[in-house]
């Protein structure tokens, strides 16, 4: 459907202003400030005429007079007069003695002083060296050449090319005996162990209660199984599950931290299912030790076995494990996600160096 376009009405005609010869008082404002304007354009153009002007002049002045060639300045030189050595204290005078023994062989004639001359010419050259304060080598000139020649000779190696001094027996005692008393401060006692054991009895009987046939099953690894954890360590837990019939890990996860928040069997619970490796956090009622819980970990369980194992063959793997694990966490080297090396890592290097 085509519709006409609607023509515009036409606009009423403006009103008409007759002119008159009375001027108001916006016009005689209008005015003034138009005066105003005009005049101080008038006064820049005339600024700028002269400004120009003189600069000008001012060039052909500079051009007119001839180059004055380039120069450095150069720093004066300052004469400073050579201080003068002050006047060495004279040397003490030699009393000769009526005691001199004259032997003429041929036409040569040696004159040979007694002891007593000879002690005296030395003390007073003693005396003369102290009071010039000479230096002995410079008395002594042989000495001095002989001197050179052995530093050369010698060549002395720098400090890095130098061989380190030997370990003595006593220190290796020592040493042995230091780490053996911190290895007795760091390692757990055995009823901490049997408190641990106790927290996933406990925990494996709740899980039985929701999942009774399931045969789901709870099995420690890391640090607190493996023989080398620290005191006051947290507990790493594997809830070994038939996953499919569950709905996989994540859902697991989920109904394993409301199940703990309803049974109260720990506080600030804590489930992670979209973490890359889904688990569940929280502190243990009871014995205020904090708690990881994953699903079907089941080659860290195998690790822990192995680490046991290796524990159990000779005592000084489990000390040396020790001290180096305390010392990488001092040092704050045993955090992987801060791109160091995990404290398993440095175990397995322990028992490298000592197979």
């Amino acid at each position: 459907v085509y519709q006409e376009k609607q023509q515009p009405s036409p606009s009423p005609p403006l009103p008409t202003i007759e002119p008159s010869n009375e001027i108001t008082p916006t016009g005689r404002i209008h005015r003034r400030l138009r005066f105003l304007w005009i005049k101080m354009t008038n006064q820049t153009q005339k600024t700028r005429i002269i400004t120009t002007k003189k600069a000008s002049e001012n060039l052909n002045q500079k051009q007119k007079q001839p180059r004055k060639p380039f120069k450095k300045n150069k720093p004066e030189k300052v004469y400073q007069e050579k201080q003068q050595p002050s006047p060495s204290p004279p040397l003490p005078t030699i009393e000769p003695s009526n005691e001199i023994t004259i032997k003429v062989e041929g036409s040569e004639i040696t004159v040979i002083p007694t002891e007593e001359e000879v002690k005296h010419e030395l003390s007073a050259l003693q005396e003369g060296v102290a009071e010039h304060a000479l230096n002995p080598q410079e008395v002594q000139t042989e000495n001095a050449e002989n001197r050179v020649e052995e530093i050369k000779e010698k060549k002395e190696r720098p400090i890095w090319k130098s061989k380190p001094s030997p370990f003595n027996s006593n220190d290796y005692v020592s040493l042995s005996s230091d780490m053996i008393k911190l290895y007795n401060v760091l390692q757990p006692s055995e009823g901490e162990y049997q408190k641990r054991i106790k927290i996933v009895n406990r925990l494996q009987k709740i899980i039985q209660t929701k999942w009774p046939e399931s045969g789901a099953s709870l099995h420690l690894f890391g640090s607190s199984a493996n023989m080398f954890g620290l005191k006051d360590a947290d507990m790493d837990i594997s809830l070994v599950i038939n996953e499919e019939p569950m709905g996989g890990a994540k859902r697991i996860v989920i109904q394993l931290g409301n199940l703990l928040k309803k049974k109260k069997a720990g506080k600030d619970v804590l489930s992670l299912p979209r973490a890359r490796v889904p688990i569940v956090k929280f502190t243990e009622e009871l014995s205020n030790i904090s708690c990881d819980i994953c699903i079907n970990n089941l080659l860290a369980i195998h690790n822990t076995r192995l680490l046991s194992t290796y524990s159990k063959i000779d005592p000084r793997v489990r000390q040396l494990g020790y001290i180096v694990k305390y010392w990488a966490k001092m040092r704050k080297i045993n955090e992987p996600y801060q791109g160091s090396l995990s404290s398993y890592a440095y175990i397995l290097m322990v028992i490298h160096f000592l197979q």
